[in-house]
């Protein structure tokens, strides 16, 4: 009876820690850009910022968000990075080597 109790205890504290996923960010829509955040706390206050461009946005209940940088493009031959930081400490980061392009056809 003691060893049942014991380890229905410590399953019940080790799922939720193994569960829990690490924040995340993707591009949702390239142009304009849109990024979307997953797995950071509830209702928390996330600054994301794309060179030099920052948005502040507010989680979801279930720790989403989505922010769009109106004017900005990604180049996939240029090298990019996005950051998210929530004022809880969850943070994320997208980045994007350069990537050699080919030069531009001139025919």
């Amino acid at each position: 009876m003691k060893r049942a109790v014991i380890a229905a205890f410590a399953a019940a504290v080790v799922v939720p820690s193994a569960s829990a996923a690490a924040p995340r960010l993707v591009i949702a829509k390239s142009s304009p850009l849109v990024v979307s955040g997953s797995h950071f706390k509830a209702g928390e206050s996330v600054t994301v910022s794309f060179g030099q461009s920052t948005r502040r946005v507010r989680t979801t209940r279930l720790g989403r968000f989505q922010v769009s940088f109106v004017g900005v493009a990604l180049d996939r031959c240029s090298g990019w990075r996005i950051g998210a930081v929530g004022a809880r400490g969850d943070r994320a980061l997208l980045v994007q080597s350069r990537v050699m392009c080919a030069p531009a056809s001139t025919s």
